[in-house]
């Protein structure tokens, strides 16, 4: 059976075009990305992606909603603040998945439908934080958690830049945040320092 012939297994179409788009634009990026490009990346013809997803902007949606839903899954079982961080900017198990996100959600501007899947990362990035906040002395206004979501979309970029294998970089960037962490820190009001200056509970690592 020819390429053109070929169709996705019923029930298989949308995983399998999916996988493949996030293999293909995290490898080569979005600029290779074309019904032709991901057709021969699933193994696929073109007419079965196209039944599946109409448009590339349908492709690019549905992808990055797969990649917010097991992000959020794994987050959801995260018990420390470091955990948090050390997933959302470097996810060495996942670096299709990462390189995809990152180079799809620097399209949300020019697409709205990808905007609103990239604001929903934020929204659980902070309902996550703010729960892992709630038993330790570090602010958890709105405030506080955008100024953690910049932190993240920075050390995200500097990510990106230099490689996703330096280990070095990314613990000297942890170590920065505990000692950010250990300035923000408010009072503990169960403390007694006993020479006047103001006790501070560990952070949570």
């Amino acid at each position: 059976m020819s390429l053109q012939e070929r169709q996705v297994p019923y029930g298989g179409g949308h995983s399998a075009v999916i996988a493949a788009a996030i293999r293909l634009v995290g490898r080569e990026g979005l600029a290779r990305l074309s019904f032709r490009t991901l057709a021969a990346e699933a193994g696929v013809s073109v007419g079965a992606v196209r039944h599946s997803f109409p448009t590339i902007d349908d492709v690019l949606r549905a992808a990055l909603q797969d990649c917010l839903e097991s992000y959020v899954a794994s987050i959801d079982t995260i018990t420390d603040i470091e955990s948090l961080f050390r997933l959302t900017i470097a996810r060495e198990d996942r670096s299709a998945r990462f390189a995809f996100e990152v180079r799809v959600m620097l399209e949300a501007q020019h697409r709205p439908g990808l905007a609103e899947i990239a604001t929903q990362y934020y929204d659980n990035f902070a309902r996550v934080m703010r729960g892992l906040l709630s038993d330790s002395t570090l602010p958890a206004d709105d405030a506080f958690l955008d100024f953690l979501s910049l932190v993240a979309d920075g050390l995200i970029y500097q990510r990106v830049v230099f490689g996703s294998q330096d280990e070095q970089r990314l613990a000297r960037w942890l170590a920065a945040l505990r000692s950010v962490f250990s300035r923000f820190a408010l009072p503990d009001p169960s403390g007694d320092s006993g020479s006047g200056a103001a006790p501070y509970r560990e952070i949570p690592r």
